[in-house]
């Protein structure tokens, strides 16, 4: 499979641990050659920076790329400098860090932590800012710097149409590190595509150059639907 595809490792967060050994070894069995490593808090980071060794051997051995998530990160320097230590062995080996744009973060400061890179995702309709095509534009002008990492389902959530998604892959190709792709569900969460049947999502990003990294976010309740969810946007993309 030439074009990368993968699972953010908190799509069973319900039974499983995101930063978890067992996690890894499912989306590599699946066939996955991309690996979103999902630290939702600061437990999840204490997990990651106290395996790094081990986790960083197995992601690195198994998947030809990574990115890490980390949405929640606070905005003081103090944790910022702890997020940027413990995730330091998947920065050497060049991960894309994805971040949420909607605190008050000093992207200067934060960026420092993160030599290699910070991508910034747009934000769902629950959120104030951050959401629209206009809001990303302005946070690039203002930081160059940052990355992107487009959010499908955040993007349509916000009622903007699915056929402008190559627009965007065009007008931010060289800014797009990842792009986070789930389907909609009946209270707007993030569900298996195959679930709801909406597959212009998928098709959407046959443009997506294939080194990019497309990270399935969809909540699964088993192994079987991560299978079943990962086999249609790689029959659908490649």
């Amino acid at each position: 499979m030439n074009r990368l595809i993968g699972f953010s490792t908190g799509v069973m967060f319900a039974s499983m641990g995101p930063v978890s050994e067992a996690i890894f070894q499912i989306i590599h069995s699946i066939g996955c050659n991309h690996v979103e490593i999902h630290a939702h808090n600061e437990e999840h980071v204490d997990e990651l920076s106290c395996n790094e060794e081990v986790l960083g051997a197995y992601v690195y051995e198994r998947f030809k790329s990574r990115s890490v998530h980390l949405p929640a990160m606070a905005i003081d320097s103090d944790n910022a400098l702890y997020f940027g230590r413990a995730t330091s062995m998947f920065l050497s080996q060049d991960a894309c860090i994805v971040i949420h744009p909607d605190f008050k973060h000093d992207f200067d400061e934060i960026t420092t932590f993160f030599p290699r890179g910070v991508a910034v995702e747009n934000m769902d309709n629950r959120k104030k800012a951050f959401r629209t095509l206009q809001d990303m534009r302005n946070l690039f002008v203002r930081h160059p710097e940052l990355k992107f990492c487009f959010d499908v389902q955040h993007w349509i959530i916000n009622d903007n149409p699915v056929s402008d998604i190559p627009k965007i892959i065009a007008e931010f190709g060289d800014r797009i590190t990842c792009v986070h792709l789930s389907g909609i569900g009946r209270n707007k969460y993030h569900v298996p595509i195959y679930t709801v049947g909406q597959h212009d999502f998928i098709r959407a990003l046959e443009t997506l150059p294939p080194h990019l990294p497309i990270v399935l976010e969809g909540v699964c309740d088993n192994v079987e639907s991560m299978w079943t969810e990962f086999s249609l946007v790689k029959h659908i993309l490649t």
